[in-house]
């Protein structure tokens, strides 16, 4: 039997799609409200990690662009 396939968590959709998955397996009885929180917590870290990362790509992008300019005008 084939398994069923997950979004990966290396993006916030992909962590928004779990975090969803994993609420409506708790609304259902299947996990308890206490697991369910440790794992929205640990998801919600990854997606501030991912944010960060994101942030720190385009500070990086745009230095570049800051000196590539500045080399041009010089």
């Amino acid at each position: 039997m084939a398994r069923p396939k997950h979004k990966s968590l290396d993006t916030l959709e992909g962590l928004r799609d779990e975090m969803l998955r994993l609420y409506l397996k708790a609304k259902s009885g299947k996990i308890e409200p206490k697991e369910l929180g440790k794992l929205i917590y640990a998801l919600n870290t990854v997606s501030q990690l991912i944010r960060e990362i994101e942030v720190v790509d385009r500070l990086d992008k745009l230095e570049e662009t800051q000196e590539m300019l500045n080399d041009v005008s010089a």
